[in-house]
């Protein structure tokens, strides 16, 4: 919506295939073109090294600008943390508990118009 991406991951517990899979999506969604990702991980209660590792590699953040990821639980929080933490993405991505607050954050990184 509005030159922000969105993705919803449905997937309880992320493994290797499951990333592939969510990227290989996107991938095909963006047509080339890249955009800031909010990725809604609130029913994500599991992601194994491998799929950590392939999302913060060159496949795994191509055709992005940042990415937000929001999460309101405990758990879900600390997925996310470790991510940022262990992975260090290579493009800026912070934690949001608010998907209006996140963004309002990506909004900096949407490619200005001509």
């Amino acid at each position: 919506d509005d030159g922000i991406m969105v993705i919803k991951f449905k997937v309880k517990k992320f493994d290797l295939d499951a990333a592939k899979a969510g990227v290989a999506a996107r991938l095909e969604a963006s047509k080339g073109i890249s955009y800031p990702l909010i990725v809604d991980g609130r029913e994500v209660s599991s992601i194994t090294k491998e799929a950590r590792d392939y999302f913060s590699s060159d496949d795994g953040v191509k055709y992005l600008l940042a990415t937000a990821l929001v999460a309101e639980s405990v758990l879900g929080k600390f997925i996310g943390n470790f991510f940022l933490q262990i992975n260090k993405p290579k493009l800026p991505l912070r934690l949001f508990t608010d998907e209006k607050e996140a963004i309002k954050w990506l909004q900096q990184f949407k490619p200005k118009k001509a």
